[in-house]
Parts: C-alpha cells; sequence; structure tokens
C-alpha cells in the first residue's frame, strides 16, 4: 500500500515535470518565431525607411544643385551691374575732385 501511494506521487511528480519541461520547451519555440518574425518586420521596416531618405536626400541635392546653378547663371550679370556701379561712383568721385 505504502509502495503504491509512493509509485502515485513519483509518478504524478514526473508527469508534472515532464508537462512543465514540455510547456517551456514550445514556450521557448513559439517566442523564437515571434522574435524572428518581429526582427524580420524590423528589418522591412528599416529598409524601406533608408530607401525613403535616399530619395528625399537626392530630391534635396537635385533641389541644391539646380539653386546653385541658377545662382551661378546669374553671376555673371550681376557682376556686370555691380562694375556698372562702381565705375559711376568712381566717375562721381573724380567730377567732384576735378
Amino acid at each position: 500500500m505504502f509502495l503504491n501511494i509512493i509509485g502515485v506521487i513519483g509518478g504524478s511528480a514526473t508527469l508534472i515535470g515532464v508537462a512543465t519541461w514540455l510547456s517551456a520547451l514550445l514556450t521557448k519555440h513559439f517566442l523564437i518565431k515571434d522574435i524572428e518574425k518581429y526582427k524580420q518586420s524590423l528589418r522591412t521596416e528599416s529598409d524601406k525607411e533608408i530607401e525613403e531618405l535616399k530619395i528625399r536626400l537626392q530630391l534635396a541635392s537635385k533641389e541644391r544643385e539646380l539653386a546653385w546653378k541658377e545662382m551661378h547663371d546669374k553671376l555673371p550679370s550681376a557682376l556686370e551691374k555691380l562694375e556698372e556701379e562702381f565705375r559711376s561712383i568712381l566717375g562721381a568721385n573724380k567730377n567732384l575732385n576735378t
């Protein structure tokens, strides 16, 4: 009788231990799967954001390039006007000195 009770208790303890180990193993497996899914979604999301940032950077670069080109195109006429003003000032100054 006593051995039967110990056998039942030991069997129950073993069964509980196996069930606990199995549930821990399954939980770990599903957590790893979830982590891998999360990593993949982060990777996909970050790749998408990087591409969007590259496009925005290229657009900003083109805008700056166009602005510099426009300024460079206007430079000769601006220098010409500046030279005319300078000559005008020098001419007026000569007239005052004579």
